[in-house]
């Protein structure tokens, strides 16, 4: 799924949830990595991530084209939004199958399709359109180019295999008419996601068709992976939380959650961070949840991948 999340205070963001994650252990770091037309534009990525990553989101970067600085949105208000964070998830037997079973070509596909999404999605990138007859109205001007910082992380919040990719759209894009950066309209990008989603789940799975693996029931929420289908029940308690959560939202309230709401909910189940585990301890934890026969199904459905030699599960 691509959902989004508003960051408004960007250096506590990127060392709280991004560089070391919200998962385990502090010493293992996350590197993110600029995609899209206006980090281009902007030249990013030949300083330090942090400080680039700091600047974009306070609006303090070079025009690309006159050189002189000036703010990237024409008006920065108190506490505003400085990013989104777009979450975009693979489908969980692609995660037990790249995290349990150590195919790490499945986690550099995964990365290069979510790249690919992004692109799509700059397709969409707006800006608000004010000018004369329009400047009171929610009219939008499609620009194309985005800036974007793109993080993978392999877990969910509980400690469960979960290949996701946190991407940081921040909040400007370049009008090229206007020789201007604009504050984004992400709209048009968002309504265009439920394509996009469809789209990179259609991807990853003709690719790892291409290694051999075989994959089935197709939905807008993803697909399986024959052969460990059975494994994810063990690994979706990040679900079933969330979902416990909205039944007792619906118990109170008496209807379902709104969009907004659902987010709430979200953002409070999250569990405390974990500061002294680490990727490995976390794999060995989760193979410990499966029987000696489940642990044969997934070794069995390694082989199916072409050229691939697994080291030993355990």
């Amino acid at each position: 799924m691509i959902t989004a999340i508003p960051v408004r205070s960007p250096a506590r963001y990127l060392g709280k949830h991004l560089i070391h994650a919200d998962y385990y252990s502090e010493e293992e770091t996350v590197e993110g990595e600029w995609v899209g037309k206006g980090a281009e534009l902007l030249k990013l990525g030949q300083g330090q991530f942090a400080e680039e990553f700091a600047k974009v989101g306070n609006g303090d970067v070079p025009h690309p084209v006159q050189g002189e600085a000036e703010k990237l949105v024409q008006r920065v208000k108190e506490n505003a939004v400085s990013y989104r964070d777009l979450g975009i998830s693979a489908p969980k037997d692609f995660s037990v199958l790249a995290m349990l079973g150590k195919d790490e070509r499945l986690e550099e596909i995964f990365k290069e399709e979510v790249k690919e999404a992004v692109r799509e999605l700059e397709g969409f990138s707006a800006r608000r359109f004010r000018e004369g007859a329009s400047a009171h109205s929610k009219e939008m001007k499609i620009t194309g180019n985005l800036t974007a910082a793109v993080f993978i992380h392999q877990s969910s919040r509980l400690l469960e295999p979960q290949l996701h990719a946190h991407v940081l759209v921040a909040n400007a894009t370049f009008d090229e008419d206007e020789n201007k950066w604009f504050a984004q309209e992400s709209f048009p990008m968002m309504k265009a996601s439920v394509y996009v989603r469809e789209r990179f789940y259609h991807r990853l799975a003709h690719r790892i068709e291409e290694l051999g693996y075989r994959t089935h029931g197709h939905s807008d929420e993803g697909f399986e992976i024959r052969g460990i289908e059975h494994l994810r029940d063990r690994f979706s308690s990040r679900t079933a939380q969330i979902e416990a959560s909205i039944r007792k939202f619906r118990e109170t309230h008496g209807r379902d959650p709104g969009k907004d709401e659902t987010q709430r909910i979200v953002l409070a189940t999250r569990d405390a961070k974990l500061k002294e585990t680490t990727a490995a301890e976390i794999r060995q934890s989760n193979l410990a949840k499966l029987t000696t026969e489940e642990i044969g199904d997934l070794a069995k459905a390694l082989e199916a991948g072409k050229h691939y030699s697994p080291t030993p599960i355990i």
